[in-house]
């Protein structure tokens, strides 16, 4: 646990230890509706050289490894944010 903001709050871990990130980070750090070979292709390319990696590429190579392991959640929630997005569009339309 660490304090944020004058209180306590739990940092999420997964089975591998590292700390786990939620759908809409990794929908802001990747983009929404990424198809799983994108992801792969990101991710091999941003693992050949780590050490050249900047801080961005590094969170983005992050992300991606966490959306293909948790692809289900990833892939709902780009759906959700695609969605709403269009009913939000169709609503301003039609006023």
């Amino acid at each position: 646990m660490h304090a944020v903001g004058g209180r306590a709050e739990e940092a999420r871990v997964d089975a591998s230890g590292a700390a786990a990130m939620s759908a809409d980070e990794m929908i802001t750090c990747l983009g929404s509706c990424r198809a799983r070979s994108e992801l792969a292709a990101m991710i091999k390319a941003l693992s050949l050289h780590p050490w050249l990696n900047t801080p961005a590429e590094t969170k983005r190579l992050e992300a991606a490894r966490a959306a293909m392991e948790n692809w289900k959640s990833y892939s709902q929630a780009c759906q959700a944010r695609h969605n709403a997005h269009r009913y939000a569009s169709a609503a301003a339309e039609t006023d």
